[in-house]
């Protein structure tokens, strides 16, 4: 055991070393565990200026009980008189001042929503029933014998919580003295609470600047606390209303009112008033706040309907230029490729042929679409003529359409999307019949037909274009189609008339014809020609 002894004594001084280190490390892990446990923040420590706390929660009652109370000193006024009644929490407001700043300045969160806190080199404090049989010492001579000693010391910018001051003694003298002592602290800027009953002092405090009143919320219907500390307002003792509510008889109630005299009842019927004015001030308080949140919801919803409409317009735009940049690709294929067959045929090509085959093929189409006996094309629909699959052109609608069903006297018409019920009278029969599948004669009839447009398209292509009075989008459109008629009918030289004004729209189709890769040239006319007013283009 002496071995073992002196090996450990050996290393003494670095296990009493690892002791405090682990210690230090303890009291840090349990100051952030309570933090967390009492939803704590870490106070603000302010150089030159006041406290403030936010919905701050006394430490030691359960906060699932707890009231939240807002407390201001040391800004706009370095002194806090707190009236109320008994059982309303004065006590407790001022001991929670001291608890946070006393955890503040031991490293520990306070309960709070928010803390601002200076850095107080000594907090005085007279609290609780200082009375001693052992010294000899009444109530208010154990409370002065503190006040006097906190007196004595206290330096300004130093923190003094005073709970019913000179209390225990004739009224009128003790609130004569505790004035007193309220002014001396008050011209050494020493920041202070206090709470007192003394009506002398809720009038000093408006008498005095610097000097600030504060009350404990009181519910005059339910006749109980409610624990709230309510700032610029004094409050009332009701001690009429918690002695009923405790059981004294009302006549004996009735009786001692008749004993107050009449400046006191004003005073109290004044500070009852300016209660119930708060009370309706905080209920539109908090009307108005609602529909500013509610405003401020509707805002941001509008606002953001306003950049989604945006946003899907600039989409929608995208898409349709790309769609038209689509189209406009596919109709230059489109065009070349019917170019390219123009030029594989124009050499052998014979327009009275052409005008014969399309008549051949007219002719062949309506035999085609006949079947069975021939329809006159105009005539009334009957009983007899009616048919399922029969087209007819319906005289209500203006438009053909095929029966569907026979009911009696009426017919089933689909024309289109779009089915009616329709008097026999009212449908016209119409020579040329739909077919299901289209012949291969058809198809031969149909390309002949698109020959011949495209031969009118040659015979009728022209070598001028006039442009004069209109916009560069107006024109690119038209001089487009003028450089496909003229590649059609082998055209190799087109005049572009745009006049001369003020040489906007002449230099918009330059620009725009020098990258068109079946313009050669472009070159003004002669003067004799029209001059700067005509554009020629080589094709």
């Amino acid at each position: 055991m002496r071995q073992i002894s002196a090996n450990v004594g050996s290393e003494a001084s670095a296990l009493l070393r690892s002791l405090n280190k682990m210690t230090e490390l303890d009291v840090i892990c349990a100051k952030a565990y309570l933090a967390k446990e009492q939803h704590a923040v870490r106070p603000q420590f302010v150089e030159n200026g006041g406290l403030k706390i936010e919905k701050g929660r006394h430490p030691l009652i359960d906060k699932k009980m707890v009231v939240p109370i807002d407390v201001e000193l040391g800004d706009k006024f370095n002194l806090l008189v707190i009236t109320g009644p008994n059982t309303g929490g004065k006590t407790v407001a001022l001991k929670a001042v001291g608890l946070f700043a006393l955890m503040s300045q031991s490293g520990l969160f306070v309960p709070a929503s928010n803390a601002y806190l200076p850095v107080f080199r000594a907090i005085y404090a007279d609290i609780g029933d200082e009375q001693s049989i052992e010294q000899s010492l009444s109530t208010f001579s154990g409370h002065m014998k503190n006040l006097i000693s906190i007196l004595n010391e206290v330096q300004p910018g130093e923190l003094v919580l005073i709970d019913e001051i000179c209390a225990g003694t004739d009224p009128n003298e003790g609130a004569a003295l505790a004035m007193g002592i309220l002014e001396h602290l008050h011209k050494n800027s020493v920041l202070t609470m206090v709470t007192t009953h003394y009506s002398e002092l809720k009038t000093f405090s408006y008498s005095h600047n610097g000097v600030e009143n504060a009350s404990v919320e009181f519910d005059s219907v339910t006749l109980r606390p409610l624990y709230r500390l309510l700032m610029g307002i004094p409050g009332s003792s009701n001690v009429f209303s918690i002695s009923c509510r405790l059981g004294l008889d009302g006549k004996i109630i009735e009786e001692a009112g008749k004993f107050l005299n009449q400046e006191h009842l004003h005073m109290e019927t004044i500070i009852n008033g300016l209660e119930s004015e708060r009370r309706r001030y905080e209920s539109s308080n908090r009307e108005i706040e609602d529909l500013r949140r509610e405003s401020e919801q509707l805002l941001n919803e509008l606002v953001f309907s306003k950049q989604e409409f945006e946003r899907r317009k600039k989409e929608m735009l995208r898409r349709a230029r790309e769609k038209a940049d689509d189209m406009y690709r596919r109709s230059r294929r489109e065009s070349e490729a019917v170019l390219k067959e123009l030029r594989s045929m124009k050499n052998d090509f014979d327009a009275k042929k052409l005008e014969q085959a399309a008549e051949e093929a007219r002719r062949k189409l309506s035999k085609q679409f006949s079947s069975g006996e021939e329809l006159s094309d105009g005539v009334p629909l009957s009983l007899n003529t009616a048919k399922k699959g029969t087209k007819v052109f319906v005289k209500l609608l203006g438009k053909s359409g095929v029966i569907h069903e026979i009911n009696g006297t009426e017919v089933i018409v689909q024309a289109g999307i779009l089915k009616m019920s329709v008097p026999l009278d009212e449908c016209l029969l119409t020579k040329i019949q739909s077919v299901s599948n289209e012949p291969e004669t058809m198809k031969k009839c149909k390309k002949t037909i698109r020959n011949q447009i495209l031969m009118d398209k040659l015979f009728n292509a022209r070598q001028e274009v006039d442009l004069r009075g209109m916009t560069i989008d107006e024109a690119i459109p038209v001089v487009d189609k003028a450089i496909d008629d003229a590649l059609l009918s082998g055209i190799t030289q087109l005049r572009l008339i745009h006049g001369k004004g003020t040489g906007e729209l002449r230099t918009g189709l330059t620009e725009y014809l020098k990258n068109n890769r079946f313009v050669k040239n472009i070159n003004i006319a002669a003067i004799e020609a029209g001059g700067s007013g005509v554009t020629v283009i080589d094709i």
